[in-house]
């Protein structure tokens, strides 16, 4: 009733303001939205809200309890049904925002998942607090996104404080261009280049032709020319860099500095519709900032010795941190991460060739799982096989024998560094997993074949590869006609479906001790893994259903957008349940080794967060069952 809300208006409020968005609303605002409000209960089973009720006159805002929203159907009579679950909703959460601004019926049920009360506040009401605030504007017209932009702020926040750097990685490049290119042309003396840059303070030059960009000289490639006793009065164009590394002007700073990382270089040319804009030099990107990015790839892919590799790899950590204070998202920092394992992979290859002369033959090193899909953290475990060509069984069965002590080694050095593996499968150092084309082949038309869901479910990390090291020619050969055959075979694809199937998101009461746990571990089920799972291996079959070779979950998913499988606006949405997940599974992988203590719990704006990412998956497990 009314009067219970009045006598008990002002500790409402500091319940409230505990959660988003209530918390940035004023104490002020808060009174007027619930002076008028009426505290209603509802019986475990009660519908609260329903189509059936017509057009929406009422926001309800939970006050103790959970409640269910769910599908509906109707049955012979025309009466809304109850037919499957899609989301919760728990204290502060308010609805039906959506019905209640559109001035139309909601299209789901609200049911009373166990006892509870809820603060009924009338649309007179809520429209009246609406337009004197700012804050619930924002949260109103942008729904959830605007809590997830929140959540991000403050983790950018966080490790900002514990860095104490400054400048947005996702700014535009517009930003760092602060100069007109300075330019040359190719016959001029490259004595007269170096004279030009030298008086223009610059480290590097571009080579213009016919008014178009035709190459880059710079300073690294003087030291390389001065260090051969190189002639410096031959025209520039026979000594700079033809091949351009560039971005268009709507890249961002963090494109930049992940072209650099990739490839290894100091300077990106902006190019757009083919006119030069200028160049962005590592000192620009990292100039007001502490993150040498660019620097421990190099140091990466150059390193001498394996304990040199080591101590390099072990320093990303620390850089990871700061590109995050930046202004990195989970998408983005998981991308740099899966680069730099790349390096370390390649170079510990490298670093280990020379004590196997046998091996005189090309192969391919390839990476499963999260790391084919570009999808890891320090702390994920990397999977790996080796593909080579041979021309018949005796000779493939010779040429594993000499790659087998070569894995082991690379696989030793790897661990030296500190890169979590799968200790028992899924190792190049395994015979299983290093292979010819043919023994790969085979090995996968077995699994299709006669693979049960246990062996399916087992081996799905399979579907997901990626050519590391070597020319990628024996690994392209195998991973095009499996994925022909495996798109091809409607019955393994089912059975792939099923085994998806079998996960299940959690009920409303294994939901609401998981929020409260301080191990996030209810039934053994840990459910922010078990969300992301359910999300990366649908997204996963249904795009190879589709014939999308993208291996990138993100990739995949605008797969699905363009076969109109998934809307857009979904697909947003699946988005941001994907960083959120992976961004809270990197929180707490980083405070595994600690006691579970109070700080581990989720804050109320995670909270929120967390059922709404499942929330967003869930419709992804119905496109499976069509």
């Amino acid at each position: 009733c009314q009067e219970a809300v009045r006598q008990g208006l002002q500790s409402l409020i500091q319940l409230f303001k505990q959660y988003p968005p209530f918390s940035n609303l004023s104490a002020e605002e808060m009174l007027q939205l619930l002076k008028r409000g009426q505290l209603v209960f509802y019986a475990k089973g009660d519908v609260i809200a329903s189509p059936a009720q017509g057009m929406c006159e009422q926001l309800w805002i939970v006050r103790q309890g959970m409640v269910r929203i769910a599908s509906v159907e109707h049955d012979a009579a025309g009466q809304c049904l109850e037919k499957q679950v899609i989301g919760m909703l728990g204290v502060a959460d308010c609805f039906p925002l959506g019905a209640l601004m559109g001035e139309r019926p909601t299209s789901r049920l609200y049911v009373a998942a166990e006892d509870v009360f809820c603060v009924q506040v009338d649309k007179t009401d809520f429209l009246h607090v609406l337009h004197q605030s700012e804050s619930l504007r924002h949260f109103v017209f942008k729904g959830v996104s605007s809590l997830f932009g929140q959540l991000y702020e403050q983790t950018r926040t966080s490790a900002y404080e514990r860095n104490a750097v400054g400048a947005n990685l996702n700014a535009p490049l517009d930003t760092l261009l602060s100069r007109e290119p300075i330019t040359c042309t190719p016959e001029l003396p490259l004595r007269e280049v170096v004279r030009h840059m030298h008086e223009q303070g610059i480290s590097s030059i571009v080579v213009m032709e016919d008014e178009h960009p035709a190459g880059i000289f710079t300073l690294r490639d003087l030291r390389r020319i001065v260090a051969q006793g190189g002639n410096l009065e031959q025209p520039v164009s026979q000594v700079m860099s033809a091949q351009l590394i560039a971005l268009g002007l709507d890249a961002t700073v963090f494109d930049v500095a992940l072209l650099m990382a990739k490839h290894r270089i100091g300077h990106v040319c902006i190019i757009e519709n083919g006119r030069l804009y200028g160049v962005v030099s590592e000192r620009d990107v990292f100039a007001l900032q502490r993150v040498d990015l660019v620097s421990v790839s190099r140091r990466l892919y150059h390193a001498a010795t394996v304990d040199e590799l080591a101590a390099v790899y072990r320093s990303v950590q620390p850089v990871l941190t700061t590109m995050q204070a930046h202004g990195a998202d989970a998408i983005q920092l998981m991308e740099l991460i899966s680069g730099l394992r790349d390096h370390c992979i390649s170079r510990a290859i490298a670093l280990c060739l020379p004590d196997h002369p046998a091996v005189d033959f090309s192969f391919d090193w390839v990476v499963f799982g999260a790391g084919a899909r570009g999808e890891q953290w320090l702390f994920s475990k990397q999977q790996s096989g080796i593909v080579f060509e041979a021309e018949n069984t005796a000779q493939g069965v010779e040429r594993q024998k000499k790659l087998l002590p070569l894995a082991a080694q690379v696989i030793e050095v790897l661990q030296l560094c500190g890169m979590q593996l799968c200790q028992s499968e899924k190792l190049a150092s395994l015979p299983e997993y290093c292979q010819s084309v043919q023994g790969w082949q085979q090995h996968m038309t077995t699994w299709l074949e006669s693979g049960s869901a246990r062996d399916l479910s087992k081996q799905q990390s399979l579907l997901d590869q990626r050519c590391v090291w070597g020319s990628g020619l024996a690994w392209e050969q195998w991973h095009s006609q499996w994925l022909q055959r495996l798109q091809e075979h409607g019955d393994a694809l089912r059975r792939l479906k099923k085994t998806v199937l079998r996960y299940r998101l959690p009920s409303a009461e294994q939901l609401q001790q998981f929020l409260e746990s301080k191990q996030f571990v209810v039934a053994d089920q840990d459910f922010r893994k078990q969300g992301l799972r359910v999300l990366t291996q649908a997204v996963r079959v249904l795009a190879l259903e589709h014939g999308c070779n993208d291996t990138n979950t993100l990739k995949r998913l605008s797969c699905l957008v363009q076969h109109q499988l998934i809307p857009l606006a979904s697909a947003h949405a699946l988005r941001q349940a994907f960083n959120y997940l992976h961004l809270l599974k990197h929180q707490q992988e980083l405070k595994n080794e600690l006691e579970p203590d109070e700080s581990t719990k989720l804050t109320p704006l995670e909270k929120r967060l967390f059922r709404e990412a499942l929330r967003q998956i869930m419709p992804l497990r119905k496109a499976l069952e069509q």
